[in-house]
């Protein structure tokens, strides 16, 4: 596969964390631009890129739940589940850089409309 098959999609959501005391919110939204930042994008050389902007963040806890910021992961969930299903079928290996695992949501929801596939995650 040559890095013209490859796509980099951006899910940069912090939504399901807590902030810690010392933090505006966290920081994990900014993976995708720090890995750009020192190169990994140039060194893949993607056909695409593409980034999904998140709902703005907020320290919302869903009472029933326990989940924070509840109506924003499921509206964030499923753009991005609209955005992979227009990608997924272009012969290209989709590399998702995210977020909070939240983001494994809309890429669930995704991938269960065209088939049984498994995610792998770190």
């Amino acid at each position: 596969m040559n890095s013209s098959n490859i796509n980099i999609i951006e899910f940069p959501s912090n939504l399901g964390l807590k902030k810690l005391k010392t933090e505006n919110e966290p920081g994990v939204k900014k993976l995708p631009g720090w890995l750009r930042k020192h190169g990994f994008h140039d060194k893949i050389k993607p056909a695409k890129i593409i980034d999904l902007k998140p709902p703005n963040y907020s320290m919302n806890l869903d009472r029933k739940s326990g989940v924070r910021n509840t109506a924003k992961i499921i509206k964030y969930a499923k753009e991005q589940s609209n955005l992979l299903l227009s990608q997924l079928n272009n012969d290209c290996f989709q590399v998702i850089l995210g977020g909070d695992c939240s983001i494994l949501i809309g890429n669930a929801i995704a991938l269960k409309q065209i088939g049984n596939y498994r995610i792998v995650f770190s």
